[in-house]
């Protein structure tokens, strides 16, 4: 993470996995999860409660 003017950037890469890695399809829809729980924790402290 990276304080630029009164934001935050986030980068996030993965670079371990080829182009047809058989996990892409069934992560490509946890990043919303993923990255919401992250600026919630950063801006609050915890994690949302994905109900897992």
């Amino acid at each position: 993470m990276k304080r630029w003017a009164k934001c935050v950037k986030l980068t996030v890469v993965n670079d371990n996995w080829t182009e047809n890695h058989p996990m892409i399809a069934t992560s490509d829809g946890a990043w919303w999860m993923i990255l919401s729980s992250i600026k919630t924790l950063v801006e609050t402290g915890k994690t949302l409660d994905l109900g897992f």
